[in-house]
């Protein structure tokens, strides 16, 4: 895959269309995404941590995707996720639902102690 990637890339600054460049080889199942790791973890984690509740996943850039939240949501059904967000999103807070930026606009932080 490393292989095909540094000849498509070569291949792309070289103005190649991507119809006349190598067709992506086939992912090898041995080797899983770093997604489909995550979701290995959460569910193991879940497996042998019953007595924690869950209440977020958060995922950045990388685990923020769409797929992954859904599959995320399917480990933990009671659970809210979060990526990026977006100030039209609905989150819970204290049991109510509230917009983020109706959120953030009442609740805006503490400091910590040090």
């Amino acid at each position: 895959m490393r292989q095909w990637k540094k000849n498509d890339e070569k291949l792309k600054k070289q103005g190649i269309k991507k119809s006349e460049r190598p067709v992506e080889p086939a992912k090898n199942s041995k080797y899983p995404s770093k997604l489909a790791l995550m979701l290995e973890l959460l569910e193991e984690f879940k497996f042998y941590h019953l007595h924690i509740r869950v209440k977020a996943i958060m995922g950045d850039a990388l685990y923020g995707s769409a797929w992954f939240m859904n599959q995320a949501t399917k480990v933990f059904t009671d659970t809210q996720t979060i990526s990026q967000l977006q100030k039209s999103q609905i989150v819970q807070y204290r049991n109510r639902e509230m917009s983020v930026a109706q959120y953030f606009g009442k609740y805006h932080g503490y400091v910590a102690k040090k």
